[in-house]
């Protein structure tokens, strides 16, 4: 019975905030205007709140770098893994390598995995998705970026101008001069940690409710889609288990990294994909298979639920 309990616990906020969404959707009772206005606060506000803890107060040694190194590694394989499908199954479809890697933490990931471990525990999850932030923001923008027909210029101002590198550099910095300590020790470290857990506080549900709003399946080239979302999981499965295997081999590997490793693993691709189709029909098929990418997502934390408790 506690079991049930514990997994209930986790999953039921989950389908709540997923269906508050999908319901405000089909009433019209909040518009896409203000889905904007919710991301843009997640992104530059609270999320940054969440990952300047997360770095702020993280162990800085080895094991940090090992695992950033690994996931930019595997990011890159599953890139490659994309450019070989789309050439074997011909697709002319430019988007369907970049459906193959990276991960929607930001969105997504962090949410989940507050939901299972609490947010202190976000550390281990943040550590993770160090390497993926670095793929995607530098080699995952400047290939979509260059086929779109921008500059590499334009794309390295957005990343240095973009809440969710300068919060981890912020965090990083802190974290790893020694300063966090500092800060940590004097009267002003409850001060900030009350400030960042409050500002914090919103991010899980405000993103769920989002992602609910969002979810919507299209049917063009839905066929296409679900291939390419399996091949994906497949794909994954296999990276996420080197990773580990990888990982455990090098450093020592607690309950709570490894459950961050396979929970990005399953997690979708990047939800900044679908601005860079190059048409209405391209856009619904990114848009249908990242749908299909969150819905096996969550299923798949459902399961990482029971098995946690």
């Amino acid at each position: 019975m506690d079991k049930l309990a514990g997994v209930l616990k986790m999953i039921l906020p989950v389908a709540l905030m997923l269906s508050v969404g999908m319901y405000c959707r089909r009433k019209g009772i909040v518009q896409k205007q203000g889905i904007a206005g919710l991301k843009a606060l997640v992104v530059n506000v609270t999320l940054p709140a969440v990952l300047i803890k997360a770095f702020y107060t993280a162990s800085y040694g080895i094991g940090i770098v090992v695992i950033a190194a690994a996931m930019f590694t595997v990011c890159l394989a599953a890139l490659g893994i994309g450019f070989a499908f789309r050439k074997i199954t011909k697709t002319p479809l430019s988007t369907v390598p970049f459906l193959f890697t990276g991960f929607e933490a930001g969105m997504l990931g962090y949410a989940l995995y507050t939901l299972l471990f609490g947010a202190g525990a976000v550390t281990d999850f943040a550590t993770v998705d160090l390497g993926q932030v670095l793929f995607v923001f530098t080699v995952y923008l400047t290939l979509l970026n260059g086929d779109a027909g921008r500059s590499a210029k334009s794309v390295i101002k957005g990343m240095a101008a973009s809440p969710v590198i300068l919060s981890i550099v912020l965090g990083v910095t802190l974290g790893a001069t020694g300063l966090a300590g500092i800060i940590s020790a004097s009267p002003a470290g409850g001060i900030v940690t009350g400030i960042l857990d409050f500002i914090a506080a919103p991010t899980a549900a405000v993103i769920l409710f989002v992602v609910g709003y969002e979810l919507e399946l299209r049917k063009a080239k839905l066929g296409l889609a679900i291939s390419v979302v399996c091949a994906r999981f497949l794909v994954m499965a296999a990276l996420g288990a080197l990773v580990l295997f990888g990982l455990s081999a090098v450093i020592p590997v607690g309950k709570t990294l490894k459950w961050a490793v396979m929970l990005m693993f399953m997690l979708p691709p990047p939800f900044v994909l679908p601005i860079f189709g190059k048409n209405e029909n391209e856009g619904a098929f990114v848009s249908a298979s990242l749908s299909l990418s969150t819905l096996l997502s969550l299923a798949a934390f459902a399961v990482i639920a029971v098995l946690v408790v």
